[in-house]
């Protein structure tokens, strides 16, 4: 499991935008954030864009 459940429904109750506003969803920490940041923030910018 990379992240719980909750951690994945406050991504998507937060939005984060940049690193900075993703480390503040629980559950995310420095060393996930340097790992799989990067590709969480372009799915939710993705996402973002086609809404």
């Amino acid at each position: 499991m990379i992240f719980h459940d909750s951690t994945l429904l406050g991504m998507i109750a937060q939005r984060p935008r940049t690193a900075g506003e993703m480390l503040e969803v629980r559950g995310i920490g420095k060393k996930r954030l340097k790992r799989y940041g990067p590709a969480l923030l372009d799915v939710i910018l993705d996402h973002d864009l086609q809404s």
